[in-house]
């Protein structure tokens, strides 16, 4: 991964803050990407979490999930769409578009 960071730094330095740059220019749209609140899914310890996004659909309405924030599977999303992009060799990364 060193050589591959060496010759990206400059790349990934300007690129470090666009998912902030995002949630500026999507307002509502990706807010709850940034965020969890659990006591709103669950009571501790927390034993009762879905492990993945359609279970949460089933759960709860999307007015709901939004609320709840959506931080754990949208990390989970993106790192399955760059997994995908560097399979590919996709440098050009367009799985990272926001939404």
């Amino acid at each position: 991964m060193k050589p591959f960071y060496d010759a990206s730094s400059r790349y990934l330095t300007a690129l470090v803050m666009l998912p902030d740059d995002w949630r500026q220019t999507h307002k509502g749209v990706l807010d709850s990407h940034h965020y969890i609140d659990l006591d709103l899914l669950d009571q501790p310890p927390f034993t009762k979490l879905m492990a993945n996004r359609e279970a949460l659909g089933k759960k709860m309405d999307s007015a709901e999930a939004v609320k709840t924030g959506v931080l754990p599977w949208a990390i989970r999303m993106r790192f399955e769409k760059l997994v995908k992009a560097f399979k590919a060799g996709d440098m050009e990364d367009r799985s990272c578009s926001p939404l």
